[in-house]
């Protein structure tokens, strides 16, 4: 990564207004503030690359002083917080600011001014290889020329606007500073060019407003990255005519860095009356915006996406004609858009609502900061009697991948593949060629299996050389062989559990790659985005719905998207096949937009009915869990001192290992059957391991799920979730009938609805508990914390009263919804799509992603998911009469 592509000061902001959900305390903040420095190789509070070159102790050295300025994270951002780093350099900086001071704009250089036409400080800016091709001339006040349709340059208003008709118009224009204050800007920028130098730019432009009075401003976040924000679309151009690339940060402001560019902007609230804002980063408010509404979900954290991601080409929208358009570019999308480019004659438009995939989730230990963020789409389910009744507002977060990779880049990597009979049950509900001996295959096609002991051991379960890397993690967790030990004293072996059996214990793989995250995007798109010319990628394109007319034969005919991309509502067609791999929330949704779903719903909201499908959105399935069984650890609890997170953040960085390569004793895996199972080899129990902290469970036992998982390597405690693998109960999901296309769909999971569920997970917090009492637990000085939860009080500790109470009221996911456009027969009326993944009733739609699992698998689903698609990819080459071996 390029020391260029972020700021040390920017992690500030990185946990937004939810720093008590997401865990970003300020001890979390000096742990990714290390991490940020060890990425960019840069020293605290310079801009400059400096390699690592002096080793552990000048790395060591430059955080010393921060182990004490973390009380309030905005410390971070603040003018000293970080040493100087040389003294040549901070020598530089003040004869600077001597210059400055005798020349200062006088009264009559700040007075109101008229707008005249765009105008801008222009810089040099250095050559970027990276971006070669993205390079054209760009100019403030002008919109970024990536395409014709934004080529158009908008002429600055006479005057403000006098009617509310055209409000927000004015502030989007910049106005040109006074003489001499443009001449002192254009002066730091210059010396800083001089010096090569430009660690202390932002330093004398504060001094400078300071000293003159004036007052600056930058754009929240949220405000900025909202689509349809007026102040969003901006330009630049450096001095030397090349265009400079846009740098996305942490905080979510589109800026110029390392030379800063500024424009003046008539802002009369600023606080005094017509005195102008100097603005440093993109664009800001003007007195005449209304607030912008809140985004669509809770998300205030955009990352930055890694160089290597960004499109190599202009987006050419006039050509929008396609063989197949992949709406979502997620486990599933990725691997369809890999495999079905592989015809080099099919041209494919993979459209993705999120972002580019952010460099921060390479980093295994980091993926509970990715959730509440930009690159979340932040669900929350509705309140419901039965589940969450202690959480805020009784509603539990689904975390969701709004990025490239989808939720394979924001979930915990676990490589598990469910059941065997979980596909035979798909197969015998009238779903040909879906049984386990028909997809084993897939499972095979993808995996490029690490581990040699593994691969040898079973090699008919496993494959060699496909795209999604399976390994373990190089970093084993202190806690796992006890974990691991433990349940082989309750009877279970110790196996593979993607080979012939799934009840027993195991030491997970991940879909990582030598200690960093490998998701869908990483695996299947990224090796080949630039060189498949057959292959168009948009990010932030978000699908409205699929359109489809009636042909002559009365049959519908899907041909096209429509989607809002560069805050223009655009259209695309599609000669062969839409795909939806939205997910099993967004799916349903855009089916349910495009009028295809249960037809009473949709003449409530006004979409006309194309195909009254009752399914669409239906058998909503989950493998819910809960918080509560907190075991405290004393001879694994890992170090909490600063010195010890230096040490991980260095050997992460130099070595891809130790605790921040794994996920900590989440790689301890457990399948049980409870005494309500009686089949053979069918678990109906899954156990998972998070590390905690006691105090977190005692202090705020509601927002456990979140406090639990923090991006740190210490802990004293492990969360015992016991995961429902079979529910019984069935949800759904409705648009909203507020904002159908822009707001979040309603959430109905109906967890625990059925009581046969909450038995069976009743029993299996019964058995989780009970490992306290083992030889291997004893050995690593565990206790059952036994501090009732603050709802459930009233039951004795411990009972299966107690648990269940526990269960309603501290619910939470595993985040694996699945099965809302059921795959079946044409004899079921809740199935959506056919074996073929066809929409019933509606040519050239398919739908392929987790939604169509007509019955949720016993495991985790991001593996079964991208089996999914590898099996779609052949489907869709055999219906077009390719032959799919010879590719």
């Amino acid at each position: 990564m390029a020391a260029s592509e972020f700021r040390p000061k920017d992690i500030s902001h990185a946990c937004g207004p939810h720093a008590n959900i997401s865990g970003c305390s300020a001890e979390t903040m000096m742990f990714v503030q290390l991490l940020l420095y060890l990425f960019a190789d840069v020293r605290p509070g310079s801009h400059k690359t400096r390699p690592i070159s002096s080793g552990f102790d000048a790395f060591r050295e430059d955080f010393a002083p921060l182990e004490h300025k973390f009380e309030h994270i905005e410390k971070l951002a603040g003018p000293g917080a970080f040493a100087a780093t040389g003294d040549n350099v901070e020598g530089a900086t003040n004869d600077r600011r001597q210059k400055l001071n005798k020349r200062r704009p006088t009264a009559a250089a700040t007075a109101p001014l008229a707008p005249p036409a765009p105008s801008s400080v222009e810089v040099e800016v250095d050559n970027d290889d990276d971006h070669e091709e993205e390079r054209g001339s760009r100019t403030y006040g002008q919109s970024p020329a990536e395409d014709e349709d934004e080529e158009e340059e908008t002429a600055a208003p006479a005057s403000a606007p006098d009617d509310a008709d055209t409000e927000g118009e004015y502030a989007d224009e910049p106005i040109a500073p006074p003489k001499e204050m443009e001449e002192d800007m254009a002066e730091i920028v210059a010396e800083a060019e001089h010096d090569h130098d430009f660690d202390h730019v932002e330093d004398l432009i504060d001094d400078y407003f300071d000293s003159t009075n004036q007052v600056r401003r930058v754009v929240p976040p949220a405000t900025l990255h909202r689509p349809d924000h007026p102040n969003r679309r901006f330009a630049k151009r450096s001095a030397a005519g090349r265009p400079r690339p846009a740098h996305h940060f942490l905080h979510g402001y589109e800026s110029l860095f390392d030379e800063t560019v500024l424009t003046v902007f008539d802002h009369a609230a600023a606080g005094a009356a017509n005195r102008p804002v100097f603005v440093d980063d993109a664009s800001v408010s003007s007195k005449f915006d209304p607030p912008p509404p809140p985004p669509p979900s809770p998300s205030t954290v955009p990352f930055a996406p890694r160089r290597s991601d960004r499109p190599s080409k202009k987006a050419d929208e006039k050509d929008n004609v396609y063989d197949f358009i992949i709406v979502g570019a997620g486990s599933a999308g990725c691997v369809l858009a890999n495999r079905l480019t592989e015809i080099h004659d099919w041209k494919v438009l993979l459209l993705e609502a999120g972002t580019e995939e952010p460099f921060f989730a390479d980093v295994p230990a980091l993926a509970s900061l990715l959730q509440q963020s930009s690159i979340d789409w932040g669900y929350q389910t509705m309140p419901e009697k039965h589940s969450c009744k202690a959480r805020p507002q009784g509603r539990c977060s689904w975390a969701r991948g709004k990025v490239m990779g989808g939720s394979s880049t924001i979930n915990y990597m676990i490589y598990q593949r469910g059941n065997q009979m979980d596909y035979n049950e798909w197969r015998d509900m009238g779903n040909e060629g879906w049984g386990f001996d028909d997809v084993l295959k897939y499972f095979i096609k993808s995996e490029d299996n690490e581990d040699k002991e593994i691969y040898e051991k079973n090699p008919e379960y496993h494959g060699k050389g496909g795209y999604q890397t399976v390994e373990w993690f190089p970093y084993v967790d202190p806690t796992t062989p006890y974990l691991i030990r433990a349940w082989r004293e309750k009877g279970l072996e110790e196996l593979d559990l993607n080979a012939e059996q799934q009840i027993g214990v195991m030491h997970l793989q991940s879909t990582g790659r030598h200690g960093e995250r490998l998701s869908t995007n990483g695996a299947f798109i990224r090796p080949i985005r630039k060189k498949r010319k057959n292959l168009k990628v948009l990010t932030e394109a978000h699908v409205t719905k699929v359109l489809i007319k009636q042909h002559k034969s009365h049959k519908l005919v899907a041909y096209g998207v429509e989607f809002v991309y560069k805050d223009k509502l655009r259209t695309a067609a599609a000669r062969k096949e839409v795909i939806l791999s939205a997910g099993a929330i967004n799916s349903p949704k855009i089916l349910m937009l495009s009028g295809i779903g249960p037809q009473k719903h949709l003449k409530k909201l006004n979409i006309e009915v194309k195909k009254n499908l009752r399914g669409v959105g239906r058998n909503l399935q989950d493998h819910p869990t809960t918080d509560g069984i907190v075991i405290a650890l004393n001879k694994t609890a890992t170090e909490k001192s600063y010195q010890w997170k230096v040490n991980d953040a260095y050997k992460y960085k130099e070595f891809r290992d130790g605790p921040l390569s794994a996920t900590g004793p989440l790689q301890c895996g457990v399948f049980l059957q409870t005494k309500y199972e009686h089949s053979l080899d069918i678990p109906d129990i899954q156990y998972a391991f998070d590390a905690s902290s006691v105090e977190a469970w005692i202090s705020d036992p509601a927002n456990m799920s979140a406090l639990s998982m923090q991006p740190l390597s210490y802990y004293d405690a492990i969360n015992v979730r016991t995961i429902l693998l079979s529910p019984e109960s069935r949800g759904f999901i409705l648009l909203n009938e507020t904002d159908p296309v822009w707001g979040p769909p309603l959430i109905f999971p109906r967890t625990f609805s059925s009581g046969w569920d909450l038995k069976i997970i009743v029993a299996g917090m019964q058995i989780g508990a009970s490992i306290v009492d083992t030889k291997a637990m004893r050995e690593a000085g565990a206790t059952l914390v036994d501090v009732p939860a603050e709802n459930c009080r009233n039951h004795e500790f411990g009972t299966d009263k107690y648990w269940a109470c526990v269960a309603v009221h501290y619910t939470t996911t595993i985040y694996h919804p699945t099965s809302t456009c059921k795959m079946g027969t044409h004899y079921d009326d809740m199935a959506v799509v056919d074996a073929r993944l066809k929409v019933h009733g509606v040519t050239k739609l398919r739908v392929v992603d987790a939604s169509i699992m007509p019955k949720i698998v016993r495991g985790n689903t991001n593996a079964p998911t991208i089996m999914i698609a590898e099996k779609a990819s052949d489907m869709i080459k055999e219906d077009w009469h390719v032959d799919s071996s010879k590719e």
